[in-house]
């Protein structure tokens, strides 16, 4: 008998009828077409690797070769691959590094630590395919996020899309980018069901929970019963339309693997195929009255071996942290849909944009024309350049104090979805804001987990809260810029996220610098609550440019 591997891969005998029984006991199947016994299979094959010829020894040296390259890659954190973005934008060395692996392999796990920018990496990965069709699948948090950097970044033309009470229509001669949230793909799971290029399930772990489909007849029609998660069962069967599939998460729970197998299914990996051999060789169960539950894991090493092994990227803050700036801020858009405003306010909201960028305009106009020395009577049109910002600070300090009030309250539902994902992959997080009824609000929602700094909070219980927040016994600290942003520091925290902010950008940075300790060089990120398409945006804008203006000014003093 002599053993070789064919084109395929597949390690392939040529035997005789006399040595089937020990081929068949080997775990080799027979194909009939081809008259062979065969495996794809190393560990069974290595059972039989005295009938090796030379040739299979020196595929499985170039096999464990590529093996170890891929582990390599699956951590990899400079790459000079090009990554085309709009001007002004460019990646990371370690995004470009991802942005390569995606492009290598056919279905992949982009699993870094949180917040190093998978969507940039996943954005990039679009403008080097071009793909023609592409779904996101996401948590309704993000879904104004993923289409936010979408239309800030794709270098072709897309037509983007959110699903959400209607599903849109598709460009039929164009390039499709759409995005749905996990609680609404059995909606428009029938819209869904198409040919799509590339499918991303966002926040992947959130399918960790099994999901199946079982077929029963009543009354002589055949219905199918969705057993375990639904979310899960859908995704798994909409992986069917895919050419490729990316999975993002920054909780690959690869000590747990039984919270894996449904991503390796959706995926198409192969140790997604059988749930029996899945738990068999990597679970640790006993059998129950009614059930088997899982009361322990094995062979862990070598399921991270298999998922590094051209599956799995992950990469740390600690790795890139030479790369990453020490001070990160991102604007968080919240769709203005999705959070309770009457059209009447909604309405208001329009018309004050329009008039606050109005104003913006004339007096930039103005200005330009009259620093050109195209203006007659420069004295006089100073004057009106003055008295147009006086109308301007006015509409700030009056109408948009006004209704940013009101957005802020409006933001506490999605400001705490958005940090209950956080939470999910960090410890702590400090939340700051301008408005107390706001602050007020989450405290109420998060009770013991969370501290509370505003501006009756005694001196005491100030310093109480501070102590217990940097132990690492609280979760989470609420702070009112104006009242804890200076003097107080929550260092023990990475994150921050503001509900919305004060005109001063000083104060603001005060704000930011409360969780920064000079004996510390870890990087910081921060991040804007804003209700996309209004004042908010501009307001943050606005403030954010003004500061980096004072610090440049500042620098030079």
């Amino acid at each position: 008998m002599k053993i070789m591997v064919d084109d395929d891969g597949r390690f392939v005998a040529l035997s005789t009828f006399e040595e089937k029984d020990m081929l068949k006991n080997a775990g080799f199947y027979w194909d009939p077409k081809m008259k062979r016994w065969w495996t794809n299979d190393v560990e069974k094959a290595m059972l039989l690797n005295n009938f090796f010829d030379q040739s299979t020894w020196e595929y499985l040296v170039r096999l464990e070769e590529r093996k170890q390259q891929e582990m390599i890659e699956s951590s990899k954190i400079f790459s000079d691959f090009h990554v085309p973005f709009p001007d002004g934008v460019s990646l990371y060395p370690y995004q470009r590094a991802g942005v390569e692996f995606l492009m290598k392999h056919k279905n992949v796990m982009l699993a870094d630590e949180q917040r190093l920018g998978k969507t940039y990496q996943t954005l990039g990965f679009v403008n080097v395919a071009r793909p023609k069709d592409v779904l996101i699948v996401c948590p309704a948090t993000v879904k104004s996020e993923w289409r936010y950097n979408a239309e800030k970044l794709l270098v072709d033309r897309y037509n983007i899309q959110v699903v959400g009470k209607n599903f849109p229509l598709p460009s039929v001669s164009g390039k499709n980018f759409f995005i749905i949230n996990y609680d609404i793909l059995k909606k428009w799971e029938m819209m869904l069901k198409r040919k799509w290029d590339v499918i991303v399930f966002d926040e992947s772990h959130k399918l960790k929970n099994r999901g199946w489909a079982v077929k029963r007849v009543v009354d002589g029609k055949e219905e199918v019963e969705i057993k375990g998660t639904e979310r899960t069962y859908i995704a798994s069967q909409l992986s069917n339309y895919a050419d490729k599939i990316i999975l993002l998460t920054g909780t690959p729970l690869m000590n747990r693997p039984d919270e894996f197998f449904t991503q390796l299914k959706i995926a198409k990996h192969p140790l997604g195929k059988s749930w029996k051999k899945f738990a068999d060789h990597f679970l640790i169960r006993e059998a129950r009255v009614n059930w088997v539950e899982t009361v322990g894991y094995k062979n862990l090493e070598e399921f991270s071996h298999i998922l590094r092994q051209g599956f799995m990227m992950r990469r740390t803050r600690e790795q890139v942290f030479p790369q990453l700036p020490t001070k990160t801020r991102e604007l968080i858009p919240v769709d203005i849909n999705d959070i309770e405003l009457t059209e009447e306010v909604k309405a208001q909201l329009d018309e004050l944009l329009e008039r606050y960028n109005g104003l913006i305009r004339d007096i930039e106009q103005l200005d330009a024309e009259v620093r050109s020395g195209n203006k007659e009577n420069r004295k006089e049109w100073e004057e009106k350049i003055k008295q147009l910002k006086g109308e301007l600070y006015e509409m700030e300090i009056g109408e948009i104090s006004h209704y940013r009030k009101i957005l802020s309250e409006k933001k506490v539902e999605p400001t705490i979805k958005f940090v209950d994902d956080l939470l999910e992959e960090v410890k702590q997080v400090v939340i700051f804001g301008h408005y107390t009824s706001s602050l007020l609000k989450l405290k109420e929602h998060y009770g013991d987990r969370a501290g509370l700094l505003i501006g009756d909070t005694s001196l005491k219980q100030r310093e109480e809260e501070r102590i217990l927040f940097n132990k690492g016994e609280k979760e989470l600290m609420i702070v009112s810029m104006r009242a804890g942003g200076e003097g107080v520091s929550y260092s023990s925290a990475d994150i921050g996220v503001f509900i919305d902010w004060d005109w001063n950008p000083k104060v603001l940075e005060q704000a930011e610098d409360r969780l920064v300790d000079i004996t510390q060089i870890r990087p910081k990120m921060y991040y804007y609550i804003i209700v996309d398409k209004t004042i908010d945006v501009n307001v943050a804008k606005k403030i954010l440019e003004k500061e980096e203006i004072i610090n440049k000014v500042m620098d030079k003093i």
